[in-house]
């Protein structure tokens, strides 16, 4: 019988060991200040990664039907996005947008609620695992146009789980949720409910494939352009009776190194995205009795810029 017992205490002391510190079989909830002030010194100590690359999807319904896959490579404060598939259609090549010094949008240093800022009233527990999840309700010392309702905070890591809000325009509403990938706190899924023009509109981002390299090729933020087009080059003309000496004859200048395949393409299919500029065509002789016909009056249409139903969330 002894020993028996004594077999069940070094079980329950080996299982007290594996749960980890602070961690019980009832896991006894702490007091909200503790909570509160835990979460406050994670904040502080946590970081972001300086390069990371993430594909997301984007579903948008109500107003509007929108279905697109993004990949995204960040280096500090430079993104590159390139639009995979549209409506289940792949893009060849994708879409590409560049953007010089646009902080991550997504971060928890943006979103997180402070307790300077807010004042947190705990609502309840959530038994996660071994441990306890706190829900709080946050309440903004000063409103503003973006305001965080409430988090629930992670109780082994006391970083948000997840994060709801509000915006002044639109009525919006929803709801961003982190989670821990290798050593970093990242977003995995964002929703946003708003009414747009009258209608309800929903809006939902799911992040995956999160690769954190040590660094990026430098033409990863740089865009295509084509060469330009040489001046033409003249040379004199022999003396004769049809050409006076004093007069050049142009003569057609060689195919720069990058032209595109047809004189009417358009533009978009042309030149890399960005700023679009106009084709200009390679100067004609002028002597020459003939003149380039103009572009076609219409194209491919073009393709759907998506419109965030929250403004100043995603865009």
């Amino acid at each position: 019988m002894i020993a028996l017992l004594t077999l069940f205490a070094t079980v329950s002391v080996f299982r007290a060991v594996a749960a980890g510190p602070g961690t019980s079989a009832a896991a006894a909830p702490l007091s909200p200040a503790t909570v509160v002030a835990r979460y406050a010194k994670a904040l502080q100590k946590i970081q972001e990664p300086s390069v990371i690359t993430f594909d997301y999807t984007l579903s948008q319904t109500g107003s509007r039907t929108l279905e697109q896959t993004h990949r995204v490579f960040r280096a500090g404060d430079d993104e590159r996005d390139e639009t995979l598939t549209v409506d289940g259609k792949r893009l060849t090549p994708p879409k590409v947008r560049i953007f010089r010094g646009r902080r991550n949008r997504y971060t928890l240093a943006l979103l997180a609620p402070r307790p300077a800022d807010y004042r947190f009233a705990l609502i309840e527990t959530e038994k996660d695992g071994h441990h306890l999840d706190y829900v709080f309700r946050t309440i903004p010392k000063t409103p503003s146009a973006f305001n965080i309702t409430s988090v629930i905070i992670d109780g082994a890591r006391f970083l948000p789980l997840a994060i709801d809000f509000t915006t002044g325009s639109h009525a919006g509403a929803g709801r961003i949720s982190f989670g821990s990938n290798a050593r970093w706190w990242v977003p995995y899924f964002a929703t946003a409910r708003a009414t747009v023009a009258a209608d309800a509109a929903i809006e939902q981002l799911t992040f995956y494939s999160y690769r954190f390299p040590l660094s990026l090729p430098p033409t990863t933020f740089g865009q295509f352009r084509p060469a330009p087009t040489p001046p033409p080059e003249t040379v004199p003309a022999p003396a004769g009776p049809f050409a006076p000496a004093s007069v050049p004859l142009p003569v057609r200048a060689a195919a720069p190194r990058r032209r595109p395949a047809s004189l009417i393409a358009p533009v978009d299919r042309v030149l890399s995205p960005g700023a679009a500029r106009p084709f200009v065509p390679l100067a004609t002789p002028v002597n020459s009795t003939f003149r380039h016909a103009p572009p076609p009056a219409a194209h491919a249409a073009p393709r759907p810029t998506v419109v965030p139903i929250v403004p100043g969330l995603r865009e």
